[in-house]
């Protein structure tokens, strides 16, 4: 935008009405007027940030922190510009007040070349204004403020700078200022690179300066600048020799030499501030770390002392447990360990019976199942072999029963749960019944029973 602006913009006197002026170097008061010709540029938000960033009270906080490395960066003029208060500061102005010296300081913001949304739009059109020989139309806003400054401040004396379409507005302010006897003059404005236009020169009236009568005008342009070439001044005109390493139309060439011992010491503390910073955040990751690593080891070993406390308790118990221990080393990974499902204990197989044994001990009677029980096992038997079948099962039970057909079979439901083992192979265990269905199992197993001996018979 400085370039597409700039050339929009126009710009001030022919080469030979500036080579007339002879060089000059500003003077001190326009060497602080320089500087405060720039703080208006700071008061913008920086890109990308939201609508609320350009808020009066935050164009004010952005003002001050400029100031304040203004003060550090020209020191011959620091303690002007510490005495300087913001009493107004907006997206296109800014007022200071130096309430020592009574005197107001107004500055406005020339184009913004960081192509910024808040300004792009407005800045682009005042300069084409400017480009086609005309006044740009920002001055009726800022007008206003400066109004409202002056009757806040009254007595004090007004001063005006800027640079570029800053520096064009604060002369149309000036004239605006001179055109009502209510309104309170400038003492004197510093214009540093005033935009114009060729086209001033094919308007009727327009080829003379702005009028200003009461108002002291100090112009500066730098040699070669196509901005401010065709700029008319009311007052004096400095035109100084471009300083490297800047373009033509850059602030720069007005502004005093900084301190070099300063400029280096800033740059020394701010690396070193730097530093401590990563040194303070690394810090922090490792304390959070170590604290990470802390936390694990200390859940591990609670882990391991309820596991240990488990086992205890299940050889306590006659039980079998595994467990997997940890280790507290920090380097191992935080593992949970689980301790392994135990199962009831195995109870013996029963054996098999024999073909021969089964064809002997083969009868209707015996075909009829009979149970028989001990704690925590119920065994079946089934089939031709019930007999000698129920005989092992009872002798497994612990001889609690001298004849399986002798022991009622609601005893039998009631023993709890239990592994049912047929042919030495186990089933599916199954859980004790209500006390009624054993009842009518018993009952019914019984009838059977006895029909089945009588048939017999």
């Amino acid at each position: 935008v400085g370039a597409a602006a700039a050339a929009g913009a126009g710009a001030g006197e022919g080469e030979g009405e500036a080579s007339a002026h002879g060089d000059a170097e500003a003077d001190e008061f326009g060497e602080l007027q320089a500087i405060l010709a720039g703080i208006p540029q700071h008061a913008v938000p920086p890109r990308g940030s939201i609508r609320a960033e350009a808020a009066a009270n935050r164009c004010v906080e952005r003002v001050t922190a400029a100031l304040a490395r203004a003060s550090l960066d020209y020191p011959r003029h620091a303690s002007t510009i510490r005495g300087l208060k913001v009493v107004h500061a907006s997206l296109d102005l800014v007022c200071l007040a130096d309430h020592d010296g009574r005197r107001m300081f107004t500055t406005a913001r020339g184009t913004d070349n960081n192509l910024r949304h808040t300004t792009l739009p407005r800045d682009l059109g005042n300069d084409t204004l400017i480009a086609l020989g005309f006044g740009p139309v920002r001055v009726r806003q800022v007008a206003a403020a400066y109004q409202s400054m002056c009757d806040a401040l009254p007595e004090y004396s007004s001063f005006g700078t800027g640079h570029s379409l800053g520096a064009t507005v604060i002369e149309f302010l000036a004239m605006w200022a001179e055109s009502g006897p209510e309104r309170r003059k400038f003492q004197r404005i510093d214009l540093f690179n005033p935009g114009s236009s060729p086209l001033r020169r094919l308007l009727p009236g327009r080829r003379r300066p702005v009028p200003l009568t009461s108002t002291k005008v100090c112009a500066y342009c730098v040699s070669g600048d196509f901005i401010s070439r065709f700029h008319l001044s009311s007052g004096t005109k400095n035109v100084l020799q471009p300083r490297k390493s800047l373009s033509r139309h850059a602030l720069g060439h007005f502004l005093p030499e900084g301190d070099e011992v300063a400029a280096r010491a800033r740059e020394v503390v701010g690396a070193a501030v730097a530093r401590a910073i990563a040194a303070v955040c690394v810090a922090q990751f490792a304390v959070q770390a170590c604290s990470f690593r802390a936390g694990s080891a200390v859940s591990r070993a609670l882990e391991n002392v309820a596991f240990a406390e488990m086992a205890a308790q299940a050889d306590a118990e006659g039980r079998k447990v595994g467990l997997r221990r940890h280790s507290l080393r920090p380097g191992r990974p935080s593992l949970v360990g689980r301790p392994s499902l135990w199962r009831p204990r195995e109870l013996p197989v029963l054996p098999q019976v024999e073909a021969g044994d089964a064809a002997e001990d083969a009868s209707p009677a015996s075909s009829a199942p009979s149970l028989a029980a001990g704690p925590g096992l119920l065994a079946a038997r089934a089939g031709p072999s019930g007999s000698s079948l129920g005989e092992a099962a009872r002798g497994v039970a612990g001889q609690q029963a001298a004849d399986a057909d002798e022991l009622p079979v609601s005893a039998a439901c009631a023993a709890g749960p239990a592994e049912l083992r047929v042919s030495g192979r186990p089933s599916k265990p199954f859980w004790r019944p209500r006390a009624t269905a054993c009842a009518q199992q018993g009952e019914a197993a019984e009838a059977e029973e006895s029909a089945g001996s009588a048939a017999c018979t």
